[in-house]
């Protein structure tokens, strides 16, 4: 039976082999029919041979649209002659024109838009040049569908040569504007409609256009309390719009922990350990409290709350409130309230009014030597906040930029002396892509606290791993500073990342007169697990008057678990 099949076998795989052969012969060849501009053909770069008919057609429709971008926009096919399996296009190019006058209709385009591709131009036309023709059409076609004109076409019509000069006329069919008529949220119903309106900028009644629907996808990504399940679509009828979100709920609550037990020489016992806690969006409206909680024993301890209702009553104003305690040793305690009103001018672009008190208090009758006094104070601040979201990373952000300043007045508790006071902080980031594997982050934190005399229990605290690692965590009194982070990150699958450590930091403490420049080396590693976030790092820091010392490393292995 083996031997009997062979021949067909063989048969069958060199007629399949013919078809394949004849199915390649296919050539197309493109004549000048004047002779004159065979030159100008030879440069176009064009498929030679096709598998069939139509293949050939769209060949020679795709060589004249080529043709019109190099000036010779009145060319055309002649004829398409078939001898074989050779077709022949014969073109007739006409005159090579360089640049080319287009009358408009000044009620359909907007002057400004012709301002960014002529300089040529008039309220009732504008000269390009001919190789632009297609740019500056799809151009207009993208303007118009921004302004809500989503299926307007645009055409150039009565093509004409006069005086040896190239003109037509700008024909616009545009049709309904359309407007964004419902919002209709599948998956996750009780997403806030708020952040719909505020932070995605989907709004009933405005303009719509592609660019919102992408806003809106890209900014998505960057809540942690949300994910699509695929990209927003829009169905258009005859006379609405509607949006549709496709979204579902995330588990977005974090806890980091660790308690342990200590006691001294006399048998009294102290808690040690920290507490970071985030409950957020727990009644679907994108709010968020944060409890956080350190102690080494009876050393320093700290006490964070902090609450946050995004866009409250629907309204672009977001309150904050925060309340923090700090106990140094045994030397001084102090409490700290600040509230905070922001008020979203966009999506990026946030405004915001500051109230800020605190009050300290001695522990022990004297510290003069350690310059401590017991104050209150009370500041008033403005602060303003740009954020574009990164797209390809989720949760980070592209570029941010931060700047707080406050005025207000501290009163001393001994003898009620008043004494003005200046903060300005500054903080912005950028994170640069270079490719999908590789990217920079870079930092700058800023602050400066100005007064005519500073005491070390109101100025800034600094260090660890939210300013300059490698180094205790609030263990540098400072007046001003300047710190920047730098990191090389190199990405995994899943979200993961190794990257290095390079900060350095510019102190400086008014009180003792006194500056400084802080260095620090490490590497880290943060990888994404299903139910959290893994963070291991290493870090080695000096100051500019002593070397690096491996005794004095910080080592942190950090589990971020998502509830």
């Amino acid at each position: 039976m083996k031997l009997f099949f062979t021949p067909y076998i063989y048969s069958l795989f060199f007629f399949v082999g013919i078809h394949n052969l004849q199915a390649q012969k296919i050539e197309l060849k493109i004549i000048d029919s004047d002779s004159i501009n065979t030159s100008i053909l030879n440069t176009i770069a064009f498929s030679r041979f096709h598998q069939d008919e139509k293949s050939v057609y769209n060949e020679s429709d795709s060589i004249s649209k080529k043709l019109t971008k190099i000036g010779f926009i009145n060319n055309y096919v002649t004829t398409i002659k078939k001898q074989d399996s050779i077709y022949t296009a014969f073109y007739s190019l006409g005159e090579n024109k360089k640049s080319i006058t287009i009358y408009y209709d000044s009620n359909s385009i907007d002057l400004n838009n012709i301002k960014t591709f002529s300089s040529d131009f008039s309220e009732n036309y504008f000269k390009i040049t001919t190789n632009t023709i297609s740019t500056v059409l799809n151009s207009l076609v993208n303007q118009l569908e921004k302004d809500g004109n989503s299926f307007a076409e645009i055409s150039l019509k009565n093509i004409s040569t006069i005086n040896d000069e190239l003109f037509a006329y700008l024909h616009i069919n545009k049709t309904i504007r359309r407007k964004i008529d419902d919002i209709s949220v599948n998956g996750y119903v009780n997403f806030s409609k708020s952040f719909v309106k505020h932070r995605l900028n989907l709004k009933k009644g405005t303009v719509f256009n592609t660019d919102k629907l992408k806003f809106a996808s890209e900014t998505i990504q960057t809540l942690p309390f949300v994910s699509e399940i695929k990209p927003p679509e829009v169905l258009f009828t005859n006379d609405s719009t509607t949006v549709y979100l496709y979204l579902q709920k995330n588990k977005s609550n974090k806890f980091d922990g660790l308690i342990g037990f200590s006691s001294d020489e006399k048998g009294k016992l102290y808690f040690n350990g920290y507490l970071d806690l985030l409950l957020n969006n727990i009644f679907n409206k994108g709010e968020n409290v944060s409890i956080n909680w350190k102690s080494n024993g009876n050393d320093i301890k700290r006490f964070n709350l902090s609450v946050e209702t995004p866009y409250i009553f629907n309204s672009p104003v977001t309150p904050r409130a925060s309340f923090n305690i700090h106990k140094q040793d045994s030397t001084f305690l102090n409490i700290r309230a600040l509230i905070d009103l922001s008020y979203a001018i966009n999506p990026q672009n946030s405004i915001s009014a500051k109230f800020q008190t605190e009050k300290s208090n001695e522990l022990i009758n004297d510290n003069s030597q350690n310059n401590i006094n017991e104050f209150s104070n009370l500041f008033y601040g403005i602060s303003y906040t740009y954020r574009k979201v990164n797209p390809f990373k989720p949760f980070q952000n592209k570029f941010f930029f931060n700047i707080n300043a406050l005025w207000g007045n501290r009163t001393l508790t001994l003898d009620s002396k008043k004494s003005a006071q200046r903060k300005y902080e500054l903080t912005a980031s950028y994170n640069w892509t270079l490719n999908q594997k590789n990217s920079i982050f870079i930092k700058n934190n800023n602050a400066l606290f100005t007064s005519d005399k500073l005491f070390t229990n109101e100025i800034y605290r600094i260090g660890g791993s939210n300013f300059i690692r490698g180094f205790d965590e609030e263990s540098i009194f400072t007046s001003t500073y300047s710190i920047l982070n730098l990191e090389y990150r190199y990405h995994l699958a899943n979200l993961s990342y190794l990257y290095s450590i390079t900060d350095f930091a510019y102190i400086l403490n008014d009180i003792q007169n006194d500056s400084e420049q802080l260095y620090s080396i490490g590497l880290g590693y943060t990888y994404k697990i299903k139910s959290g976030v893994i963070d291991v790092s290493y870090a080695l820091g000096k100051t500019s008057e002593l070397p690096f010392d491996f005794n004095n490393s910080k080592f942190h292995i950090k589990l971020i678990q998502f509830f």
